[in-house]
């Protein structure tokens, strides 16, 4: 059974995205650079699929990575929310990992990954949508 992923991860993950790179996203996070690349590198393993396509000007999210961090913003929306919600999402120091929050977040984001991919190879013509 995989470990889903822990709050930081969920971050530095949503920064390279919006950076366009793993080592802005370190940076941002405070962290090195190889210790983000295998934290995302980590993500990926987990989640059995490929979520951030690299290229040699940065990276960009594939499918999966789009539907990862539509997710993840809203998990780590969810848990800088006041109240029950915001206390059931939020991290307890020394804690890896958390997801599952409530029922409204109870799958976890590397489940959504592999479902993601299984219909991606079922119907490769299948388009990601991300709306907010």
């Amino acid at each position: 059974m995989t470990v889903p992923p822990d709050w930081v991860t969920l971050r530095i993950f949503l920064a390279a995205l919006e950076l366009g790179s793993v080592t802005r996203a370190a940076d941002r996070c405070g962290i090195a650079t190889s210790a983000a690349a295998k934290r995302i590198q980590d993500l990926e393993t987990d989640s059995g699929v490929l979520l951030l396509e690299r290229r040699s000007r940065g990276v960009r999210p594939t499918p999966a990575g789009k539907v990862l961090a539509r997710h993840a913003r809203a998990l780590l929306d969810l848990a800088a929310q006041p109240g029950p919600a915001g206390r059931k999402a939020a991290i307890s120091p020394g804690r890896r990992s958390i997801l599952s929050t409530s029922p409204a977040c109870s799958s976890s984001a590397c489940t959504i990954c592999r479902a993601y991919s299984s219909s991606i190879t079922e119907r490769p013509s299948t388009a990601a949508s991300s709306s907010r």
